[in-house]
């Protein structure tokens, strides 16, 4: 499927994301960017030193990246140019999924930083 908004073009695919040759992966991260979610963690194993290196001096220089906000890294080892980190709310475990929808959440974030 292929759509066009504000002059981007997206197409969503099926298969293994760190495989895609891309200008950008969408990484959906916490305010610190510790990647607590398996494709989180896969993403950036995968991406290596240049990209976890780029993630703590950006912690370090500006502390935790607001929730709605993205930052963006190199893509190290990978095939994709960038790692965009779209920082979503904290989903709480006590919430049922149908009221709180980390898509919901993260898609305006991945968006706006195109």
């Amino acid at each position: 499927h292929v759509s066009v908004c504000c002059f981007c073009c997206f197409q969503v695919v099926q298969g293994n994301i760190l495989d895609e040759d891309v200008d950008a992966i969408v990484n959906p991260s916490s305010s610190s960017l510790f990647h607590d979610s398996k494709l989180s963690s896969d993403i950036m194993t995968a991406a290596g030193h240049l990209a976890r290196r780029q993630n703590m001096k950006l912690i370090n220089r500006h502390g935790s990246i607001p929730a709605g906000s993205v930052a963006v890294v190199t893509g190290g080892f990978l095939s994709c140019h960038s790692i965009i980190h779209a920082v979503g709310r904290a989903l709480r475990r006590n919430v049922p999924q149908h009221f709180f929808s980390p898509y919901a959440v993260l898609a305006p974030c991945a968006v706006w930083s195109l």
